[in-house]
């Protein structure tokens, strides 16, 4: 055998081994399918609600995806989202894609009238989602597992915002997102009604700037004490408007005005609060790692000499690092902020927010009964004091971590622990947070260092060239 015949069979021999290799590789990849999502918000994978709603269900669930089969790009898209659905549970989620042209009577049934139309069934159940977006088929689910409607009351009458309208102040986003939490919204004038309505599952005070009267504080106290659940968000025109309030749960929210370094990213005065330490053994902030924003908030703290007996009381959020506090006085009624050194009162991590449970009016009298009968459950109140209301105004409800947080106190408040979690992503871009030291630093860098090391290096080479 000649060396250019040995050659030629190696050559043939190597590549189909290689050829054989390829093959094999090939087949475990597609028996042992993974998929890694590098973004930065894990946009193309199931958010935590996502995945806790569809391993939760009860009933197996089939989507039908409403899509002619010449929209290939949008049933690519369907196909993988959908597809993320089912492989976190394959036993309870399943779907298909339907073209309605070629199927044109179950489009009929589910009375489909346009496409990208997503319909739910889970046994004699639907719920249907106008979109093939995850914020959509999540919120479907909820629905279709959980029928049951609360009522949550917004306090007006006492200078609190406005739950409508386009003003970038009023809470109309975070109202809009009421019903994607299984909530029914309104107002609540105790002036009017006399007492909190018997089937308010939460009532929020939302930055009140007028102290109440008499009879509404004791109509509010009187429905805490029989097991009541309020979210109280805090202005700094607030002042000492609900001290009547905090002080009987063992809450304080100093006359302060929080500001932070980590505002210059804004390009405004550091009138803004980033969250970034949160309780991780507190059903609300459980494994939440998002940042939050909060604007001219003020520290909500616990006050130990005043928590009632048996009550439970946590900090929520704090601050980071770079924030600290001024006394309000020294920015209401103010063009601008004016920092003075011995002004300030505090600097670090400072609370945001507190959650509390607490035991509600007296035992339950024990009825004649058995001795081994079960015992009556005692009521119990819940109450969320936060220091700031803008971070559920329409300006900064969607940002960063705040939708996920708002939502998860008023789920914690309704006992609705199964909502607790992260919510789908926002494709929008997400802001990275610098502090002023961060941003000095990289302007030193890219403006003085990177040059000056360009510079150097070509020194460098024209002496050598020269030598």
């Amino acid at each position: 055998m000649t060396a250019k015949t040995r050659f030629a069979i190696s050559t043939i021999l190597s590549v189909l081994l290689a050829f054989g290799i390829f093959l094999v590789v090939l087949m475990i990849s597609r028996q042992n399918n993974h998929k890694w999502d590098l973004t930065s918000n894990q946009r193309f994978s199931l958010s935590q609600q996502s995945l806790d709603v569809v391993r939760g269900l009860k009933e197996p669930v089939e989507a039908l995806v409403f899509l002619a089969e010449a929209d290939g790009a949008n049933r690519q898209a369907a196909d993988e989202l959908l597809g993320n659905y089912k492989a976190a549970a394959p036993e309870k989620f399943t779907f298909q894609l339907v073209d309605p042209r070629k199927s044109p009577l179950l489009a009929r049934k589910h009375e489909v009238r346009m496409p990208g139309q997503v319909v739910l069934v889970s046994g004699s159940q639907t719920q249907r989602s106008t979109a093939v977006a995850e914020e959509e088929l999540t919120n479907a689910l909820l629905r279709l597992s959980d029928q049951a409607e609360k009522k949550l009351y917004f306090l007006s009458g006492h200078g609190e915002r406005a739950i409508e309208g386009k003003d970038p102040e009023t809470l109309a986003h975070f109202q809009g997102g009421l019903a994607d939490e299984g909530f029914k919204g309104g107002n609540l004038n105790l002036l009017q009604t006399k007492q909190v309505p018997a089937d308010a599952s939460v009532v929020v005070l939302a930055g009140p700037t007028r102290q109440m009267l008499p009879a509404e504080q004791q109509a509010l106290k009187t429905w805490l004490q029989n097991g009541g659940r309020l979210l109280a968000t805090l202005e700094l025109e607030t002042g000492d408007h609900l001290d009547w309030l905090l002080k009987d749960y063992g809450i304080k929210s100093p006359a302060e005005a929080i500001l932070d370094e980590q505002a210059q990213m804004f390009g405004t005065e550091p009138v803004y609060a980033v969250a970034l330490a949160y309780a991780a053994d507190h059903p609300i902030t459980r494994n939440f790692r998002l940042n939050t924003l909060f604007r001219l908030a003020r520290p909500v703290e616990m006050n130990p000499e005043a928590i009632p007996q048996e009550a439970s009381l946590l900090p929520l959020a704090h601050t980071g690092p770079y924030a600290f506090s001024v006394p309000s006085a020294d920015l209401l009624g103010k063009e601008r902020v004016e920092i003075r050194s011995d002004r300030v009162v505090r600097k670090g991590s400072i609370p945001l927010a507190v959650a509390g449970t607490f035991p509600a009016g007296p035992t339950p009298a024990a009825s004649p009964s058995p001795e081994n009968a079960a015992k009556p459950s005692r009521p119990e109140a819940r109450i969320v004091v936060v220091g700031d209301t803008d971070f559920l105004s329409n300006e900064l409800f969607g940002v960063l971590g705040n939708k996920d947080l708002a939502m998860n106190m008023l789920n914690w408040l309704a006992e609705s622990e199964n909502r607790i979690t992260i919510r789908p992503k926002d494709e929008g871009t997400q802001p990275l947070l610098l502090s002023q030291t961060q941003t000095s630093q990289i302007k030193v860098i890219l403006i003085l260092a990177i040059p000056l090391a360009v510079m150097l290096t070509g020194f460098l080479m024209a002496f050598r060239r020269r030598g």
